[in-house]
């Protein structure tokens, strides 16, 4: 195993490895990618707290996946507006939402590749072995 897939690991912890930027961005880009997995935007959004939610928001664009950030935060909004009060509109967010995040993160390789840039060009942000 080498250093990248150490370090990418450690992320999956429940808290980052340090207090490193790096190391910070991706256990909670992890977080919400892996809640996203097993049920969809909607479901990270209504299972994990604001606090997870913003620092994944912030994991992901830091690791320059700005885009993956803005489908959360829409999300929360159309949430905070009320669209699970009407099932149709639910079902809408839904599925748009797991739509435009598929096409930005369509498998876990998406994410990994963008990890493996920011710590080709910024090493120092994650803890080393």
């Amino acid at each position: 195993m080498d250093e990248a897939d150490n370090i990418w690991n450690r992320a999956c912890a429940m808290t980052p490895a340090s207090e490193r930027a790096g190391d910070v961005a991706l256990n909670a880009a992890l977080r919400v990618h892996s809640m996203v997995m097993s049920g969809g935007v909607l479901h990270a959004v209504e299972t994990l707290d604001a606090t997870d939610l913003d620092g994944g928001e912030a994991g992901f664009t830091w690791l320059g996946l700005a885009d993956v950030a803005t489908v959360v935060r829409d999300v929360r909004q159309h949430v905070e507006a009320g669209a699970l009060d009407d099932d149709e509109q639910a079902e809408a967010l839904e599925s748009d939402a797991d739509d435009r995040y598929s096409q930005l993160i369509p498998t876990d390789a998406a994410l990994e590749d963008a990890f493996l840039e920011r710590l080709s060009a910024d090493p120092d942000s994650f803890m080393r072995d």
